[in-house]
C-alpha cells in the first residue's frame, strides 16, 4: 500500500468520489474497505453508518443472547451499540420496530442531526433517546384517517426533543394529525423552516402562533380551509407588540385569495423575497380576486409562482398590472388550467416591467382543461424578451407559431407591435439574453414550420441549447430542422422581425 493512502485527507477525497456510485455498490465497497486495515476502518465505517434507513441495523448489535432474562442488557453489547450509534447523523424510520420497554431511552444517537419518520415508523418515535444535536425533523403520517398513524408517540417525542435541544431549525409535518401534535409544533418558536401539510388538522389558533415565530425564514403551509376574517380576529387577539413573520423570506401557501391577501398585509414589506401561491378557488370569489393579492406583494419580491388548476380564467393583463412595480423580479411562473389570453403588447409590457428576469413561464399553448383559446401572442413576443431581459435563461410563452404564409399577421399589425431601433433598445449580439431553454408549449404534432422558427429563435438567442414541446419529450426540435425545406414567406416574416429589432444575423 502506498503511504499516501494512509493520509486521512487523501482517503476522504477518494471515498467522496466513490459516493457517486450506486447506493449498493458504494455501501458494499465501504464494507470491504472497513475490513481492509485499521487505518481505513474508521473513515469507511463513518460513511457507512452516517445515514441509515431505519434503526434495525443498530438494534441487531444488541443480540438477544446478550440480554439476560431480567431485561438488562450486557454491558459489552451496550458498548458495541454506543460505538456505532455515535457515527449516525441521519436516519429515516419507516417501519414500526418493537422495542422492549426496558430498552426505552437506550436507543440513543448522540450525534444525530436529521431524522425522518414515515408511516409505521411514527409509532416507535418515543422509544428513541433524544439527541441535543438534532437540527431537522421530517414527519409524514399519511392522509388516510382510517389507516393513518396515531401521533401520540410523535407528540411525546417532539415534547422531549423541545426540552433537550434548542437547535431544531427545520420541521416538516405532513398528513392527518392531532391538535396535540400541532400544539407541540407551536412550541418550536426558534424554527427557521416550517412545512405544514396537515389539511383541516391545522386550526386558526395554531396558524396564528406559527406566523409570530421571530426566526422563521421559510414557511410552507396548506391553509385552504382557513378564513381571512378569522385570521384578522386571531391576530388582533395577540399582544400588540407581536410582529407577524418579521424574518420571513420564502412563503409557499395553498389558500383562498382573501386569506393570502390578508396575510401579505401583515408581513413586513422589507422581508419577503419568494412567494408561491397555490390558489384555492371558490364559487363565491369576487371578480378579479388575485388583483388584491398582487397589490400587497412587497417590492422586495424576487420569485413569484402561481398555480391554479380549477376550470376558471383568472389571469389577464389587468390582473397582472399590480406586479409591474416589482422591478427586481427574477423568476415568474404561472401555471393555470386556462392559459392566459395575452397578446404581443402584453409581452412587451411584461418584459419591460422586469428587466432582471432569469426565468419566465406563462402556461402552455394547450389548456389543461382542453378549452379552445385564440392566443394573441406571435413570435414577435420572443424579440421583446430578448431585447428587454438580458439575463433571461429560460422562457415559456403561449405563442402561436405560423405554420404557413396564410397564418401570417398583416403588415400593419406587425408595425404596431414591433418598435423601431429609434424608439426601443436594439437587440444587438451584446445585449441578447443568454437563453438556454425555450418551451413552445403543448403540441399534438411538430409544426411543419419548425425549420424557419428554429432559425429565428437561434438568431435571437444564440446560447439556446434546448427547444422543448410538451408531448414530445424525446424529439430534438433543433435536430429536426437541420435539413429544412424553407418557406420563403415565413423566412421573410422572421427576418423582418429580426431586422426591426436590430438583430444582426451572422
Amino acid at each position: 500500500m502506498h503511504t499516501a493512502l494512509l493520509i486521512d485527507e487523501i482517503l476522504e477525497t477518494i471515498l467522496e468520489v466513490c459516493s457517486a456510485w450506486t447506493e449498493q455498490e458504494y455501501r458494499s465497497s465501504l464494507c470491504q474497505i472497513a475490513r481492509c486495515c485499521r487505518a481505513w476502518s474508521d473513515p469507511a465505517l463513518d460513511r457507512l453508518w452516517v445515514r441509515l434507513d431505519g434503526v434495525t441495523p443498530l438494534l441487531r448489535l444488541l443480540h438477544q443472547a446478550d440480554i439476560p432474562g431480567q431485561g438488562d442488557i450486557e454491558e459489552r453489547a451496550l458498548a458495541r451499540f454506543r460505538a456505532y450509534s455515535r457515527r449516525v447523523r441521519s436516519i429515516k424510520q419507516t417501519e414500526t420496530v418493537r422495542i422492549p420497554s426496558s430498552m426505552r431511552g437506550l436507543v440513543s444517537l448522540p450525534r444525530l442531526t436529521s431524522i425522518r419518520f414515515r408511516n409505521g415508523g411514527c409509532q416507535s418515535a418515543d422509544f428513541w433517546g433524544i439527541s441535543s444535536n438534532v437540527r431537522e425533523v421530517d414527519i409524514h403520517l399519511g392522509y388516510n384517517r382510517r389507516k393513518g398513524c396515531t401521533s401520540d408517540a410523535l407528540t411525546r417525542y417532539l415534547e422531549e426533543l423541545h426540552d433537550a435541544s434548542a437547535g431544531v431549525e427545520i420541521l416538516r409535518v405532513r398528513g392527518t394529525t392531532s391538535a396535540q401534535l400541532l400544539g407541540s409544533v407551536a412550541a418550536y418558536t426558534s424554527l427557521r423552516t416550517l412545512v405544514l401539510h396537515v389539511g383541516t388538522s391545522l386550526s386558526m389558533e395554531i396558524f396564528c402562533k406559527i406566523i409570530t415565530f421571530a426566526a422563521l425564514r421559510t414557511l410552507t403551509v396548506d391553509a385552504r380551509h382557513l378564513d381571512a376574517e378569522e385570521l384578522l380576529e386571531g391576530v388582533t387577539s395577540l399582544a400588540m407588540e407581536t410582529e407577524i413573520c418579521p424574518s420571513l423570506r420564502d412563503l409557499t401557501i395553498q389558500a383562498k385569495p382573501a386569506l393570502a391577501s390578508a396575510l401579505l398585509q401583515l408581513i413586513p414589506s422589507r422581508t419577503l423575497e419568494t412567494f408561491r401561491f397555490d390558489v384555492q378557488w371558490t364559487a363565491d370569489a369576487p371578480q378579479s380576486p388575485l388583483r388584491e393579492v398582487f397589490a400587497h406583494l412587497p417590492d422586495s419580491l424576487r420569485v413569484f409562482s402561481l398555480e391554479c388548476f380549477d376550470d376558471v380564467d383568472i389571469v389577464d393583463r389587468a390582473t397582472l398590472r399590480p406586479l409591474a412595480r416589482l422591478a427586481g423580479l427574477q423568476r415568474f411562473d404561472v401555471q393555470v388550467a386556462v392559459t392566459p389570453c395575452l397578446d404581443d403588447q402584453d409581452a412587451k409590457d411584461l418584459a419591460s416591467w422586469w428587466p432582471s428576469l432569469e426565468h419566465f413561464a406563462v402556461g402552455a399553448v394547450e389548456d389543461v382543461c382542453g378549452l379552445p383559446r385564440d392566443y394573441g401572442m406571435t413570435p414577435v413576443s420572443y424579440a421583446f424578451f430578448a431585447r428587454s431581459c438580458p439575463a433571461l435563461q429560460s422562457l415559456a410563452l403561449p405563442v402561436h407559431i405560423p405554420q404557413s404564409a396564410d397564418e401570417l399577421p398583416d403588415a400593419a399589425s406587425l408595425a404596431r407591435t414591433t418598435p423601431s431601433n429609434a424608439s426601443g433598445r436594439p437587440c444587438t449580439a451584446s445585449r441578447r439574453a443568454p437563453l438556454r431553454r425555450l418551451d413552445i408549449g403543448s403540441r399534438e404534432a411538430i409544426p411543419p414550420s419548425i425549420s424557419e422558427f428554429c432559425d429565428y429563435v437561434r438568431a435571437l438567442f444564440p446560447s439556446l441549447k434546448s427547444l422543448e414541446a410538451a408531448g414530445h419529450p424525446d424529439v430534438d426540435l433543433v435536430q429536426q430542422a437541420t435539413c429544412p425545406q424553407l418557406n420563403p414567406a415565413l423566412t421573410t416574416y422572421y427576418n423582418d422581425i429580426l431586422s426591426d429589432f436590430g438583430v444582426i444575423i451572422s
